[in-house]
């Protein structure tokens, strides 16, 4: 191997293998390590894609996330070069594929995948889809994987909640697909993952085959009313489970639903009085709730009658034994928000990381809850808390028998009986937990609230579920041998919606709290209170205001109203006017001209030409008196400026008007005759429009127009 210099430097290099050393190594022959008349080469030709992905291989193996930027300064640190930002992409992506595996090759794998989980995991349900073949000579495509590990199906069985979250979101990559999810609940109202699968899109039809799956591994019979599904209102879901478990209990996610209802019916006042809906606990409060959001708005009442029946998304109508009060769909949400990383990864890659994910948390949660302490875990302590608070407002009368009645803010009264755990609220009958009204009465006789929890809350069960934990499998070599044949990659799909990373958050939901300013700042955002300025009341503005203003007298509204772009004047026009003058009109109409700083109620409507019927100045005055005439009429002028008021804006008149206006015309004229001072402010408003002065008064009188003009500019 020889390496030289650029020319003119002279330093040289000679270096070859010697195979007698035994080793891989190159020994140097030859060297001039002296560089003359020669600058740094950043560049380097033989710094290949190839290379970078094959040298950094393990530093993106520890960082899958490495963004192009670290890599190329890394280069810069270890060799002192550079290279383009696209070959910096290329080696990322073939760094991560030779991890990864190649999109292609995990589907021709995706069979001893499933073998080996079979193998290491006993009672896992595997079931692969793929399409037959087009012809003899082609491979079968992979459609759909579904996989529901026998520890998970196990541990639901054990001791969760007959209620199951359900929801699908999007995958990146090569072949983008959908993930569906099932998500059971824990003692600690924490997520128990039950079963995922891989499918080419989110209809109807998939998760028909999704359910039927899970059905039969949790063996629920078809007419069980037992079991409580809550979804996102997924497309094709509603019909899939009514087909395969009519009798079973659906729920919406309310804060999806609200999203919705807020489209047409924004503000706090109708989010606070939807969402009151939602969480009435009895029949009786969700009608009370209902009759209160018709009083205040009957569009937004319409609404929520249209919308789904009320056993989908309200307390009162929930089932007892599923000891669950969960309006929302948090649990599936959560997890898929742990998994964004995963989703863009090909089918296996994806796949195993989930598993290796919830192998972990299921450890991690066991160290953690070993550490609390009480009856309870710490989700549910805290909300039993919560709840204390609100019981210092309830005042308890005992009847010596187990049996309490409470009494409390506005008059309200309750049951509440401890022996048998119930209260005529039924909060502490849908969810397990009791409800303030009955934590007011154990406290009364010094218990501790938390051991009146349901067991299905209780530490040791926590335990026992979490004793089911997944196993760790070998390496892609030992894998065993599957029956299915290699399968091609999915063809593909358009997938319904826009496939994002992060999942687009409603404008209802809490964004931080905070927003990047200037220099990088975070600044608190404000949470302002829209007040409507007609009828006083939170949560609108005026434009969406739904209240009938009242009549004051027939003035109307405080503010005018615009005109109509129609009814506006050309430029000839008189300003407040939509009267307009003929070629040959003489008479302007002072009535209805209103100048900055006067009032137009003490404008007469006189002819060119009134100075004949007054006293006028003689128009041979002398200049003197004229400018004396002129500074007196300024003084008087900036007199009552100091005095005047506002005038309030005339309404443009219309051809209905005229004769009104001709008759106000005609009252005004005929009160008085218009004095020199009135004269003088006619003429001062009309120069201030530009227009030609009516009166020859003052520094009016024997001029023209354009001499006035001429003159003013000279001035």
């Amino acid at each position: 191997m020889r390496a030289k210099c650029a020319d003119p430097c002279k330093w040289y290099i000679y270096a070859s293998h010697v195979p007698a050393l035994g080793t891989e190594d190159f020994v140097v022959k030859t060297i001039y390590d002296i560089h003359t008349n020669c600058s740094h080469a950043w560049r380097n030709k033989n710094m290949t894609s190839n290379w970078v992905a094959d040298k950094f291989e393990e530093s993106v193996r520890s960082n899958m996330n490495m963004p192009v930027r670290q890599l190329l300064q890394s280069i810069d640190e270890q060799y002192s070069c550079e290279i383009t930002r696209n070959k910096g992409y290329k080696a990322l992506a073939m760094a991560k594929a030779a991890i990864k595996g190649s999109a292609s090759q995990q589907y021709i794998d995706v069979g001893r995948y499933a073998a080996e989980l079979q193998k290491t995991h006993p009672d896992t349900t595997i079931d692969i889809k793929y399409s037959p073949r087009a012809d003899p000579e082609s491979n079968p495509r992979f459609m759909r994987f579904y996989c529901c590990l026998g520890p998970m199906k196990k541990g639901f069985r054990e001791g969760c909640r007959p209620l199951i979250a359900l929801d699908g979101c999007h995958t990146k990559g090569a072949y983008p697909g959908q993930l569906l999810i099932a998500i059971g609940a824990d003692p600690n109202n924490g997520w128990w993952p039950l079963a995922w699968a891989v499918v080419e899109k989110e209809a109807r039809e998939q998760w028909l085959w999704f359910l039927s799956l899970l059905i039969g591994d949790l063996e629920i019979p078809a007419t069980s009313s037992e079991y409580t599904f809550i979804s996102d209102q997924q497309k094709g879901l509603d019909s899939a489970l009514l087909e395969l478990l009519p009798e079973a209990g659906h729920r919406y996610c309310v804060q999806h639903m609200y999203r919705n209802f807020k489209k047409k019916h924004p503000g706090e006042v109708l989010k606070e009085k939807f969402w009151s809906i939602a969480a009435a606990s009895t029949v009786e409060f969700y009608e009370a709730a209902l009759e209160e959001l018709r009083a205040y708005d009957q569009q937004a009442h319409a609404w929520v009658k249209r919308a789904a029946p009320p056993h989908h998304w309200c307390k009162a109508f929930f089932p007892l034994h599923v000891k669950s009060d969960m309006l929302v769909n948090n649990l599936s949400e959560t997890f898929n928000s742990h998994i964004l990383n995963a989703r863009e990864m090909p089918v296996i890659g994806m796949v195993e990381w989930i598993r290796e994910f919830v192998m972990e948390r299921i450890s991690n949660r066991v160290c953690w809850m070993r550490k609390c302490s009480g009856p309870v875990g710490p989700a549910i302590r805290a909300l039993i808390e919560e709840r204390e608070k609100f019981s210092r407002k309830w005042k308890p009368i005992s009847n010596g028998k187990g049996g309490y009645q409470v009494r409390g803010p506005k008059g309200e009264q309750f049951a509440v009986y401890l022996r048998d755990r119930t209260c005529t609220c039924r909060l502490w009958q849908i969810s397990g937990l009791p409800c303030c009204h009955a934590i007011s009465a154990i406290l009364k006789i010094g218990r501790n609230p938390n051991d009146y929890a349901d067991q299905c809350y209780s530490r040791d069960l926590f335990f026992q579920i979490y004793e089911n934990v997944l196993y760790p499998i070998s390496g892609k070599s030992l894998w065993p041998q599957s029956d299915i044949p290699i399968l091609d990659p999915p063809l593909a799909c358009v997938q319904p919606g826009r496939p994002k990373k992060a999942r687009r958050k409603g404008s209802s939901e809490n964004r931080s709290g905070v927003h990047v300013g200037t220099n990088n700042v975070q600044k608190l955002k404000k949470h302002v209170i829209m007040h409507c300025r007609r009828c006083g009341q939170a949560g609108h503005n005026a434009a969406t205001c739904k209240s009938v203003p009242e009549n004051n007298g027939g003035e109307g509204c405080s503010q005018p109203a615009p005109a109509p772009k129609h009814a506006r004047k050309s430029k000839g026009t008189n300003n407040g006017s939509s009267t307009t003058h003929g070629a040959n009109s003489q008479e302007p109409d002072f009535a209805h001209v209103e100048v900055q700083g006067y009032s137009s109620s003490c404008v007469n409507s006189q002819p060119h030409g009134a100075e004949e019927q007054t006293t006028s100045h003689n128009d041979t005055g002398s200049h003197a008196e004229r400018n004396a005439q002129a500074a007196s009429s300024s003084t008087k002028k900036q007199q009552i400026r100091k005095t005047k008021t506002p005038v309030r804006r005339v309404r443009p008149v219309n051809d209905t008007d005229q004769s009104t206006t001709a008759a106000n015309k005609q009252s005004l004229h005929s009160k008085r005759k218009l004095s020199e001072i009135d004269k003088i402010r006619i003429n001062t408003n009309y120069e201030y429009l530009g227009k030609e002065p009516p009166f020859k008064i003052g520094r009016w009188a024997g001029t023209s127009r354009s001499s006035r003009s001429r003159s003013g500019r000279s001035d």
